[in-house]
């Protein structure tokens, strides 16, 4: 069934976010706020990489990847579905 799978996805999805934001403490701590109020996976790496101007690209990088990993799986619970006409 479309449903039962959507709902599985939907629950590995949202245990996959919620570990990648608890990853993010300390210094890194911002990062869980600017993958949950960013709209896109434009606007959260831009956000990110504005927010550690003064680090490396080589120390921002691996942390846009893993943010983008959170945001995509934070993205995919949110109820988007658009019913079939």
């Amino acid at each position: 069934r479309v449903d039962l799978a959507e709902q599985a996805n939907d629950s590995i999805a949202a245990d996959t976010a919620a570990s990648l934001a608890r990853s993010f403490r300390g210094t890194l701590a911002p990062i869980r706020r600017i993958i949950l109020e960013s709209h896109t996976p434009q606007e959260c790496e831009t956000r990110i990489r504005e927010f550690y101007a003064d680090w490396s690209p080589a120390r921002v990088a691996p942390l846009i990847e893993e943010a983008l990993l959170a945001h995509a799986a934070n993205g995919s619970t949110v109820n988007t579905r658009q019913p079939l006409s």
